[in-house]
């Protein structure tokens, strides 16, 4: 009964057969993209139970009455957990990880303990959906971002803008522009740079501009990079809640990484901070440089309701034939 109240439309154990008959062994990032695209085929090629389970992802996640919602979000992790994963975040006790798991020791000892701690605080709350991979025997974690056809703008969580400014001559009076909508104005060769902030593209464009005003680009940089590569160790799976197509691009770690880089060196391109958390908007970009993609029309992978409807009775006269072979 629990699975029918967490899977309301089509019943948990739907995904078990289809793992099951599919044989899946998670090895990784490459894996679950190539899973991925076998479900939508087999969908497409008529197979009973991947047609269950995007049923159950449109129903649920993409449908025009629910694809706003909040908690279609969570829906998203619950599904790839049942369908790839050993859990969701919210089922696995977390602590602040050991920075040597992180960096390596030529790199902790460029940063002050502060900014030591901050990362792995930033760490520690990255990552939805933990795997066990059974070559390293060890977990892999997965970040998936949801949103919205019309939102362009990815939310990549805690990354603290002061542990990117820290100990570094030249640029402690940047601390004031923490807070969002606040603005510093400030004086470099003998230049006024006003309208310094972290909460618009503009504001950052500012900051950028002082930074290299001041000649700590390079070093700042240097920094942005180790911060990068300790906070986030995960890959990204990008889900678009559209209404009348399935979207959802895998996006590995190192890239994510370079792209970010590339937009700092450049003026913060797009990017902004919200409280202590970096938002990017080039959804374009993150889509081109995904490794695996999925971007098809619901109708070309489902079928009408009413043979959705003949598939659940289908399940329901082979269960019963099941039990009576008991």
């Amino acid at each position: 009964m629990s699975g029918l109240v967490t899977f309301p439309y089509v019943p948990e154990k739907t995904y078990d057969l289809y793992k099951k008959q599919n044989r899946y062994k998670f090895e990784g990032f490459d894996s679950i993209g190539k899973s991925l695209k076998k479900l939508f085929e087999d969908s497409q090629k008529g197979e009973p139970l991947a047609q269950l389970i995007l049923f159950d992802f449109y129903i649920s996640i993409n449908h025009p009455t629910i694809y706003k919602e909040n908690i279609t979000g969570k829906r998203i992790e619950q599904r790839l957990s049942k369908l790839f994963a050993l859990s969701t975040e919210d089922e696995i006790a977390k602590g602040n990880p050991n920075i040597n798991t992180l960096l390596l020791q030529e790199e902790i000892d460029q940063l002050e303990k502060s900014v030591l701690e901050l990362i792995c605080s930033n760490n520690r709350q990255k990552g939805d959906l933990y795997f066990f991979h059974s070559n390293t025997q060890g977990l892999y974690k997965l970040s998936i971002k949801s949103l919205t056809p019309d939102n362009k703008e990815i939310n990549f969580g805690a990354f603290e803008f002061q542990s990117t400014i820290k100990g570094i001559d030249g640029l402690s009076d940047l601390i004031n522009a923490q807070e969002r909508k606040r603005t510093v104005e400030l004086i470099a060769n003998g230049k006024t740079i006003s309208n310094i902030g972290i909460g618009s593209p503009a504001q950052m464009k500012n900051l950028h501009q002082y930074i290299v005003e001041i000649g700590k680009l390079d070093e700042y940089l240097k920094r942005f990079k180790i911060l990068l590569k300790g906070v986030y160790k995960d890959d990204f799976l990008i889900y678009i809640k559209d209404n009348f197509r399935f979207e959802v691009y895998l996006l590995k770690n190192e890239d994510f990484i370079e792209i970010v880089l590339d937009k700092v060196r450049n003026g913060f391109l797009n990017i902004r901070y919200e409280s202590n958390s970096i938002r990017i908007t080039d959804l374009k970009l993150f889509k081109k440089q995904s490794k695996y993609k999925v971007d098809i029309e619901i109708d070309k992978v489902l079928p009408s309701f009413e043979e959705i409807q003949k598939k659940f009775i289908h399940i329901e006269h082979e269960k019963i034939k099941l039990f009576s072979s008991l």
